[in-house]
């Protein structure tokens, strides 16, 4: 009896393990036909000049769910149609921006400028997602990821300090932003020092350092106007490579 217990329970094993290997296999099988399916209507739609970018829109709509297998086959098979396929994607479903710019990106067939200008362009609303999907996915600097970003869309300037979400970021976030765009750099500093009130010193300091030698006096001013305390904005300001006597009649 015992025998035939163990034997059982080798047997029920060899049963449970079949069905997980057949389960295994019929899930694969099915992702296989419908990665199939997908690459020939859209093979089938370019054909008959259809563009890629219609294409791709299409199916995204029709399947969703199926979008990263629409974009990887898309990009692996025209690839220097990266635009209309990233312009297609993130019309059809916006919510994808950022997958859409990871995706180009990691097949390193484009700069990352120029997939984050396109993305922007297209969907503004989601354009802290498009940069940090941006800065993850390539070696560039979030300063000059967020500078393309503003310079193609500057209405986003306050969003991105506010999703800020430390010190760190909100810096190089707002050094961006005033490369980008410096002659609005006194809008940008009270912004900056109305979210972060502790961080004044640092936000003077590369807002002098990053915008023009005009607007010291004036980033001091707004600082002052803010509650900071006028010999810590200038002293700040200095930091950041002001001229002491600058300030001789604040």
């Amino acid at each position: 009896m015992a025998y035939r217990a163990v034997m059982m329970k080798k047997f029920s094993l060899l049963l449970i393990l079949a069905g997980i290997n057949f389960t295994s296999y019929a899930m694969e099988s099915i992702e296989n036909r419908q990665e199939d399916m997908i690459s020939s209507l859209l093979t089938q739609q370019v054909q008959q000049n259809i563009s890629i970018e219609n294409s791709v829109n299409a199916l995204v709509k029709r399947f969703p769910e199926k979008a990263d297998i629409i974009l990887k086959f898309a990009l692996e098979n025209y690839p220097n149609k990266y635009k209309e396929i990233i312009t297609g994607t993130i019309h059809a479903e916006p919510a994808l921006s950022a997958a859409v710019v990871a995706a180009v990106l990691h097949a390193k067939i484009a700069s990352c400028s120029d997939v984050v200008k396109i993305a922007i362009d297209i969907e503004p609303a989601y354009a802290n997602e498009i940069i940090q999907a941006a800065y993850k996915n390539s070696e560039d600097p979030i300063q000059d990821i967020v500078t393309v970003a503003v310079n193609t869309e500057p209405f986003i300037s306050d969003s991105l300090i506010s999703n800020a979400k430390d010190k760190t970021t909100m810096l190089n976030i707002f050094i961006g932003i005033v490369k980008a765009v410096p002659d609005q750099v006194v809008s940008i500093v009270k912004t900056a020092l109305h979210l972060f009130p502790a961080d004044s010193a640092d936000v003077i300091k590369n807002a002098v350092n990053s915008s023009h030698k005009q607007f010291d006096k004036e980033i001091v001013n707004a600082a002052v106007n803010a509650g900071i305390d006028k010999e810590l904005a200038i002293n700040a300001a200095i930091k950041g490579g002001a001229k002491r006597d600058e300030f001789a009649k604040l």
